[in-house]
């Protein structure tokens, strides 16, 4: 897979597909090695950003560099400040001292939920993306929480349902939703569950669109559903 595979049907499609290259931000801004930090001061401050792949030959990854790099060099009202503030102390000093080399990176193809994991366990905000060895983006929590907000339905306009679901009949259950669904034609936008371990239960919400939400909730009810909250 390819950036050549964005855009046209597949990027309209995106919402299906839950892989880095649909969510990242491409074409990320970079730095070299040999570079000032007031110069990467300056980038992240203009452009509002947090972190700056660090790249030699365009697009050969060697390292990482963000606001914190700064903050051991000048204080964080400083940074946030007027360049006079800092420029004195940041001009001396290159990227290559003080970036994190061999950064943690992903590829464009795999899925978000491995990568928010990686992410997670790491304690990092962002990793550069690679394309057969080339840096073609950067990914964030910022990215990967506007994932999450999209896959859900967030901005669809639907209306939110949660239901408790015994775990036992997990299955058969939805299948039931799902056809109540189609009876009351509500279109089902999505559907997302956790599971309660303490309770053996799991939480689903569903996000529905359509006339009949109303009716539909109270069909939920007579089929015994335990609907605990709908908005």
């Amino acid at each position: 897979l390819g950036l050549a595979d964005r855009g046209g049907p597949a990027d309209r499609e995106r919402a299906a597909l839950m892989i880095v290259l649909y969510w990242m931000t491409p074409d990320p801004f970079t730095v070299t090695a040999e570079q000032s930090l007031f110069e990467v001061w300056g980038l992240l401050r203009d452009n509002e950003i947090r972190r700056l792949p660090v790249v030699k030959d365009e697009d050969q990854l060697v390292g990482l560099i963000g606001r914190a790099d700064l903050y051991r060099f000048a204080s964080r009202d400083a940074v946030r400040g007027p360049a006079e503030g800092v420029r004195e102390i940041l001009e001396t000093i290159t990227v290559g001292e003080v970036m994190s080399r061999d950064p943690t990176t992903c590829e464009v193809s795999e899925h978000l939920e491995l990568v928010s994991e990686r992410m997670r366990k790491i304690k990092v905000g962002a990793f550069p993306v690679l394309s057969r060895g080339h840096l073609v983006g950067i990914i964030s929590e910022t990215d990967l929480l506007r994932a999450l907000g999209e896959l859900a339905g967030v901005a669809s306009g639907a209306v939110r349902i949660t239901l408790r679901v015994p775990t036992e009949s997990d299955a058969e259950r939805t299948f039931e939703i799902v056809d109540l669904c189609r009876r009351h034609s509500l279109v089902l936008s999505s559907v997302l569950t956790h599971q309660i371990l303490e309770d053996s239960a799991t939480m689903t919400t569903l996000r529905v669109r359509g006339d009949r939400v109303d009716d539909f909730v109270q069909a939920l009810w007579k089929a015994g559903f335990n609907v605990v909250d709908r908005a």
